[in-house]
């Protein structure tokens, strides 16, 4: 019991504490730690010091110039799945839905990440 009220006097020591401090003592310990301790020899193996220059996006300026060129579905896209261009595999997306692998497509258009496929017109099942 002793314990229990020892641990609520220093939460609430604590919490008056919080309050009562201003922020620029407490400020000073960050400038330590973000300052000095990168230039000691602990600091410069816990900070990171290179820079990542790739960018997230898997297709650049050459995804558009695969636009209008037909494809061949490796994977069944559901909508979204596999295909091959120009001998190189991409991921895409299927507007028209479920295709089988084997299908002839066109590459319609493009986004962040994959191409955009339709089937071509002499690949669509009849109605």
């Amino acid at each position: 019991m002793t314990l229990i009220i020892l641990f609520f006097a220093l939460g609430i020591l604590l919490l008056a504490v919080e309050v009562i401090v201003p922020g620029a003592i407490l400020g000073s310990t960050f400038y330590l730690e973000f300052r000095v301790l990168p230039r000691t020899r602990i600091g410069r193996r816990a900070f990171l010091t290179s820079e990542i220059t790739g960018v997230s996006a898997a297709f650049g300026a050459e995804a558009r110039a695969l636009i209008g060129k037909s494809a061949e579905a490796l994977t069944m896209l559901s909508p979204s799945g596999y295909i091959r261009v120009d001998g190189q595999r991409y991921e895409a997306y299927c507007q028209s839905g479920q295709v089988p692998a084997g299908t002839m497509l066109e590459v319609i258009d493009t986004d962040n990440f994959r191409l955009i496929v339709s089937q071509t017109p002499t690949n669509q099942p009849a109605i």
